[in-house]
Formats: structure tokens, C-alpha cells, sequence
């Protein structure tokens, strides 16, 4: 995975012999993940109450940045409570801790009307104390299309409308969740003047649990309440995976199709959605993943990584999960220090926070200085942050503006908004 973003600056030197400047720079991952959880921890520091009182009568009702960002304070206070959230008409219900008679952590979001209402196993409503990734990937994979680039396309459509929720400007109708607007017909004949007037065949449709739109409240609130309650820098986690659906994150060789993130690689390994060695897990804490399977992914160039495998195999292990680095209450949980190295969550999460800001730095700032998600350490690379460029006066103050810009003009503004890069940033 990626562990630091490469910084090449190019820059004319002098313009009468046409000289150019160049420096191959680096930012470490500990130093990327220490500014998003400094601009996770200030979104929580200045988060108000959310309307509401958190009870089943009163729920917190939750649409917009702010009210999210209220629940996340709110509910990190009650991990011993139940507490409950109104998102797009649905009613969800964190679960109180197992040390309070509830479950878990109390970080554990479920669907009041939903969960527990599909008696097949390992299906998204089949559990009452809600849904792991795997099942909100296979919930979202279902509903996908045939073709690989329609996948990509139809996650891009999930994403927007997950945001649309979290904006709290999701089509409604009956209460709940738009899964279709009205239908029309159109008359189609080539004589113009003959032309019937378009007839309404049926009005906006409620989504009903099968529709793949009904799991997006609950996981909303499960991406950015439970998760942030575990670990602050989920908050931007989830805010970058989003900007990232639809990404190319390989590129399109002679002998292969590009790979774009879509919803389902971003919560779970690929072989677990349709590979039949899965066929027998049970979504529970001591799962583990099928021997066969785990040598072959920690295998790099014909060359075991035993280390590697020796996360893969342990029960509830990250390391088998797609790229989005959920913190469970089992062996994903993260460390509370920076440690990027020995922190698979955090190797994860490094991962994230370099191919976005590859992304949305050299959209933002231009040519001369160009960003790169970079994997295998930094090499002969200088740090960013640390280097002395002698008495080049074009690169005074290099390090305080790279932070301003990654840090304050990047991230900060990325974490206080559920807008898109696109209003954001351009």
C-alpha cells in the first residue's frame, strides 16, 4: 500500500539560460495522518447538539454536516445508551455497550424496521445489531449492472446519493427514501402534429428494503457516527472514499481492463463477494479467512510475505476488508498513537489520504509542483518538511506553504464539508 506522497517540483530556474530546478521530495504518512486527526478532533471540538433528544420518541434528526457532526459528540458521550437517529425517514438505533446489556463497543448502528427481518444469514437485514462491510458491499454489488465501467458508474451513483443523505436533500416520498421519480410515456409518432401529450404512468416510488437505496441511512450513520466515535479520522476516511468512487487506481494495461474503486472494493476484498472459498463465512468475530486464499494474496512476485499473512489469517482481521479501514472491536481496531508501519488501519488509511490528495493536489495547485501516492518508502526522496534547499530563494518557506495548502486548504476544508471536490475545490 502506499506509505508517503511523493512531491516533484520543476521549476524554470532561470529564464535566460532556460535552466530548470528540480527536487524530489517526500511527505510521510505519519505526518498526513497527524494533520487529518487534527482536522477530524476540530470538527468534533466545535460540533453543536443536533435537533432532537436522541430517544426513540425523540430522535436526533440528522441531515446536513452540522447535525452529523453533533450526533458523532453526542453519541461518542452515550456509548453505554441506546440512542437514536431519524435519517432520510429511517429510524436507527445505536446499541448500547455489552458491559450495559447492549453489544460490543456500543458503536453498533442497526435499522430499527429493518434489521433482523431476513432470516437468510449474511444478508444486510438478516442481523439486528446491523450489517458488517461485507454485507453492505454484497447489499450494493446485488443491485450492481453486468458490465465491469456500468459497476463503476453505478457506485458513482450510489455515492451521490449517500450524499445526498448526508446533506439531508434526499428525494423523499411517503416519508422515506425516493427509489424512482414519476414515469412517463411519450408519444413518439414522427408526425408532430399527431403527437399525444406525455401520460403519466406512475408516481415517485418509496424504497422498500430490497432497494438498494434503504441501506444508505444506516450506513451513513455507521461511516460517520459509529466509525468516528472509534477513531476521529473515519470522519475524513469516509469523506475522501467517497471523493474517490469512480477513481481509475490501475491503469489499463495490453493484457488487462483499468480498475476504478467502486462501493464494493472500497468495503471488501473482491474474492469475497463472488469467490466460493467464502462461501462458508459467517460475518462474525472469529472469522477467518480460507488458508488457500490467504497464502495466495500475502504472495508478492512469487515470494511469500509471512508477515502479511499472518494478518490475513488472524480472526476478524482487517487486513482481508477492502481499502476503507473500518475499526472493529476485534483485530482492526487502530492504535491511538500514529504508528503507520505497525498499524494495519493506519496503513490503510495512509493509503486513502495519498491517492486523494494525488488527486485533488494537482487539480488544485498546478504543474510546477505535482503530488504522487507512492508505495515502498521514499528512498533517496528529501523530506518535505524538513529539507534545506540552500539559498534557492524560490523555495523559501516551501515546507510552511505545503503544509498550508495539504493541511488548512485541503484537508481542513475536505473535513468541514459534505460537498463534492468540485464545489469545494475549483
Amino acid at each position: 500500500m502506499f506509505d508517503h506522497l511523493a512531491i516533484d517540483v520543476d521549476y524554470l530556474a532561470d529564464w535566460q539560460t532556460g535552466r530548470r530546478q528540480r527536487h524530489a521530495l517526500y511527505v510521510p504518512g505519519s505526518t498526513l495522518l497527524a494533520w487529518v486527526d487534527a482536522a477530524a478532533r476540530a470538527v468534533l471540538a466545535g460540533a453543536g447538539a443536533p435537533p432532537g433528544a436522541g430517544s426513540q420518541d425523540d430522535p436526533f434528526v440528522l441531515g446536513g454536516h452540522g447535525s452529523y457532526a453533533g450526533a458523532w459528540k453526542a453519541a461518542a458521550n452515550k456509548r453505554n445508551q441506546d440512542v437514536y437517529f431519524l435519517i432520510a425517514g429511517r429510524q436507527i438505533r445505536k446499541i448500547k455497550s455489552g458491559s450495559a446489556g447492549g453489544f460490543a463497543d456500543g458503536c453498533y448502528m442497526c435499522d430499527v424496521g429493518y434489521s433482523g427481518t431476513d432470516p437468510q444469514a449474511g444478508t444486510i437485514w438478516n442481523r439486528d445489531d446491523g450489517a458488517s462491510y461485507r454485507e453492505f458491499g454484497k447489499f450494493i454489488h446485488e443491485g450492481n449492472t453486468v458490465s465491469g465501467m456500468e459497476g463503476v458508474v453505478w457506485s458513482q451513483r450510489i455515492a451521490a446519493s449517500l450524499r445526498s443523505v448526508l446533506k439531508g436533500t434526499a428525494p423523499m416520498t411517503g416519508g422515506g427514501l425516493q427509489s424512482q421519480g414519476t414515469r412517463w410515456t411519450v408519444d413518439m409518432n414522427k408526425d408532430e402534429s399527431k403527437r399525444s401529450k406525455p401520460t403519466r404512468l406512475s408516481g415517485p416510488q418509496p424504497a422498500a428494503a430490497a432497494d438498494t437505496v434503504s441501506a444508505l441511512p444506516l450506513l451513513s450513520a455507521v461511516m460517520f457516527v459509529a466509525e468516528p466515535i472509534r477513531n476521529a479520522r473515519a470522519w475524513i476516511m469516509g469523506l475522501m472514499m467517497l471523493d474517490l468512487i469512480g477513481a481509475e487506481y490501475q491503469a489499463m494495461t495490453s493484457h488487462a481492463h483499468g480498475k476504478h474503486f467502486t462501493f464494493q472494493r472500497a468495503f471488501v476484498h473482491p474474492s469475497r463477494l463472488d469467490d466460493p472459498a467464502w462461501s462458508g463465512e459467517s460475518n462474525t468475530a472469529i472469522d477467518t479467512a480460507p488458508g488457500s486464499w490467504v497464502t495466495k494474496q500475502a504472495t508478492r512476485r512469487g515470494k511469500l510475505d509471512k508477515k502479511l499473512e499472518k494478518k490475513m489469517a488472524r480472526p476478524g482481521s482487517a487486513a482481508v476488508e477492502g481499502l476503507y479501514p473500518p475499526s472493529p472491536k476485534w483485530s482492526g481496531r487502530t492504535s491511538a498513537n500514529i504508528d503507520v508501519a505497525n498499524d494495519y488501519i493506519q496503513a490503510k488509511e495512509t493509503a486513502i489520504v495519498c491517492r486523494w490528495l494525488e488527486q485533488e493536489f494537482n487539480t488544485y495547485v498546478g504543474s510546477v509542483v505535482m503530488a504522487r501516492a507512492l508505495a515502498g518508502g521514499p528512498g533517496p526522496r528529501k523530506n518535505a518538511m524538513t529539507a534545506s534547499f540552500g539559498g534557492e530563494s524560490a523555495m523559501s518557506g516551501f515546507a510552511t506553504d505545503l503544509e498550508r495548502i495539504v493541511k488548512a486548504e485541503l484537508i481542513q476544508r475536505r473535513a468541514e464539508s459534505f460537498d463534492t471536490p468540485g464545489t469545494l475545490f475549483r
